[in-house]
């Protein structure tokens, strides 16, 4: 893969902290023909290694592959769901951002419960535990089934 191209699919890949597969992925097959063997352990780290055997000085390369994100915790009957912050967001830039939800990349939207519906102590704060995630779709439902 041209450098370009690499950057652009490790930009568009998936990884929060706990779910880097993706970017494993890629790395993995970008590595293939310059290591002599590779492994990926319980935390998530791609170990490669290159002539460990020999007598010359090692060199290692280190760096992170995951990124902050959020994490589904439930959903509410109204079609919204619920969710946790993973790493540091900071909750006054999370609405309006677009996001995609599981495996099957469901998108939404992140928002607020609408002013008419929150209670007067609402309106003065935002705070993540009152932020949810709002599916975009014709019947949440079936996309509940999909996540």
């Amino acid at each position: 893969m041209a450098n370009i191209e690499l950057i652009k699919a490790l930009s568009n890949a998936y990884g929060v902290s706990g779910f880097e597969d993706e970017v494993i992925e890629i790395l993995k097959s970008e590595i293939k023909g310059y290591v002599d063997s590779f492994e990926v352990d319980g935390l998530k780290n791609l170990i490669a290694i290159k002539n460990l055997d020999s007598p010359k000085p090692k060199v290692m390369l280190n760096a992170h592959m995951d990124e902050v994100g959020l994490l589904v915790k439930g959903f509410t009957n109204d079609g919204f769901v619920k969710f946790t912050k993973v790493g540091g967001i900071d909750d006054r830039v999370l609405l309006g951002k677009r996001v995609v939800i599981g495996k099957n990349k469901v998108k939404g939207i992140v928002a607020v419960k609408p002013i008419h519906l929150q209670e007067a102590n609402e309106r003065k704060t935002v705070e993540s535990a009152r932020i949810w995630l709002l599916m975009l779709a014709q019947n949440q439902k079936k996309r509940f089934k999909k996540l």
